[in-house]
């Protein structure tokens, strides 16, 4: 139901995920479920504009079993879903 998009990465281990809305306090949403998470804004020098749209998450995948992938992927789409772990 969310406007996802991705590429497959060429090499690596992590993939960037246009989530299509914003992610701004979707790390500290996720931190209160145990889950780690990258996000755009970590990596943007220019993290002060106040009109900046932040959408990508960064999604590492070289240290986790499928099944811990599927967990973590799990709790990080129901909080993307969820308009209250956001604001």
């Amino acid at each position: 139901g969310l406007p996802i998009q991705f590429e497959t990465p060429a090499g690596g281990m992590a993939i960037w995920l246009d989530t299509g809305k914003s992610i701004v306090g979707l790390k500290e949403a996720l931190i209160a479920e145990d889950v780690y998470l990258q996000t755009e804004i970590e990596f943007n020098i220019y993290k002060h504009l106040p009109d900046a749209e932040y959408r990508f998450i960064r999604l590492g995948f070289a240290a986790m079993s499928e099944v811990q992938l599927k967990q973590g992927l799990s709790i990080v789409m129901e909080a993307l879903y969820s308009k209250d772990a956001l604001e």
